[in-house]
């Protein structure tokens, strides 16, 4: 297709599926002690101001969340945690497969129109003056797309404040006193809860 009509073809349909309240959804590289209000403190944008892709956005396993560890030195932390994140009441994912959402050359305000019209096309308006994340979490809805590497959750930070999901705190980290910017110290918190979560592998299911 031209890119004219790349961009005019229509998005996928969406489609809804529920989760079961205790459902684990992923896995978290949070800062400091383990305290559920601190979790989503994640840069809303590039520039500090709002950003429609700023939500919360889970690993689908615990190497992978270890990897933005990091990040948290680079924030000025010097305590870290990987935190497994549960839901704690059914949650609704929308599901949006569309193929655009994980080409790298399609702007991402491109990216969030698409997905504007997918939910006007299941009959839920989204708050055109807000950003695309918080007009989703305003329907108590959670977005599940692909990225280049596969399937990315993406969970609004409203549904945080509405105690929709809570953190476990699995291990903890600190960074290096003697090398910044590395870890120097890791112990396991939950020890038989982290053992669990390293046998599953998060995948939400279609639920009838």
């Amino acid at each position: 297709a031209t890119p004219d009509t790349h961009t005019a073809m229509a998005p996928a349909p969406l489609i809804f599926i529920r989760l079961a309240p205790g459902t684990l959804l992923g896995f978290k590289a949070a800062p400091g002690l383990p305290e559920q209000g601190r979790l989503p403190a994640i840069e809303r944008g590039a520039h500090g101001g709002p950003s429609d892709w700023a939500a919360i956005y889970p690993q689908l396993d615990i190497a992978a969340a270890a990897n933005y560890l990091p990040n948290q030195w680079d924030r000025g932390e010097a305590e870290a945690h990987i935190a497994a994140l549960v839901c704690e009441e059914e949650l609704s994912v929308a599901v949006l497969r569309d193929a655009r959402l994980s080409e790298g050359s399609y702007p991402e305000a491109d990216k969030a129109s698409l997905v504007r019209q997918a939910f006007a096309n299941a009959g839920l308006s989204l708050a055109p003056a807000a950003p695309l994340m918080d007009a989703v979490g305003e329907h108590s809805v959670c977005l599940l797309t692909r990225d280049a590497d596969g399937h990315e959750l993406i969970l609004p930070h409203a549904m945080w404040r509405h105690s929709a999901l809570s953190a476990l705190p699995l291990y903890s980290f600190s960074q290096s006193a003697r090398i910044p910017g590395t870890t120097s110290r890791a112990a396991a918190v939950q020890p038989d809860t982290a053992a669990l979560c390293l046998s599953q592998r998060t995948s939400p299911t279609r639920r009838n």
